[in-house]
């Protein structure tokens, strides 16, 4: 058999999370138009998508380096060719400088 290894760091209470980035879409049901609202603790190479429930890459809604603070965008609902999505659940992934730091389900109606 294999082995694994988990690795954990400690934190005390109240210490915030390094990294930790807060995001919301409004409305969420999403029908024509989304604003998508992000805060970065850090300067951060930044990727913004949509996958499916297959993890399949939807839309890609930013891709740069930003400033550390609050950043808002819209969305219309399409993907990468323009076209508009269908119904269903979709999942809206915020990384920054290479790690995933949030991920969000979105609901296309």
């Amino acid at each position: 058999m294999g082995a694994f290894f988990l690795q954990l760091k400690a934190r005390r209470e109240g210490q915030a999370l390094t990294g930790y980035s807060k995001i919301s879409v409004s409305p969420n049901p999403l029908n024509e138009l989304a604003v998508i609202s992000y805060t970065l603790e850090n300067q951060s190479e930044v990727e913004l998508k949509v996958n499916n429930l297959k993890g399949q890459l939807i839309k890609t809604l930013h891709k740069d380096s930003q400033n550390k603070g609050e950043h808002v965008l819209s969305w219309d609902g399409s993907d990468n060719r323009n076209q508009a999505l269908s119904s269903g659940l979709y999942f809206l992934r915020l990384s920054a400088s290479g790690g995933i730091l949030k991920t969000h389900k979105l609901l296309k109606l």
